[in-house]
């Protein structure tokens, strides 16, 4: 389900203000702490739009990208890089020490369990239908 910008905006206020509230800071501590004046993180805070670089900022010093995120990452994942990018990184072992890696962004995280699950399938195919060579 698609969100409309609006609410996409007051979902990234509520996690902005939840996770400044969670470390115990004040708007103009938060805004401070992000090099942006506080005004600009009220107005982030309300869900009003800002310039990218200032959320980005601000973002960056909550460790918070602007993606929405599931509650806990499936098992084979991990978030790789800046918080702020939202990506997610999963490995799968293969027979015969075979080994691939998926990586993407945490929004597309149903796209990536599907790749991974079609490389598994595949893996294991390759692995029935090989046959020892003397």
């Amino acid at each position: 389900m698609m969100l409309s910008m609006e609410q996409q905006r007051a979902d990234l206020a509520a996690r902005v203000q939840q996770a400044r509230l969670d470390r115990g800071w004040s708007k103009e501590e938060a805004a401070r702490n992000a090099g942006i004046s506080a005004i600009t993180w009220k107005r982030i805070e309300d869900g009003l739009g800002v310039q990218d670089g200032k959320l980005a900022a601000a973002l960056r010093v909550l460790e918070l990208n602007d993606q929405e995120q599931p509650a806990e990452l499936p098992e084979g994942a991990r978030q790789i890089g800046d918080p702020s990018e939202g990506l997610v990184e999963f490995v799968v072992e293969g027979n015969f020490g075979v080994r691939a890696v998926v990586k993407g962004p945490v929004k597309d995280l149903d796209a990536l369990q599907a790749a991974v699950s079609r490389l598994i399938a595949g893996m294991e195919s390759d692995a029935s239908n090989t046959r020892a060579v003397p």
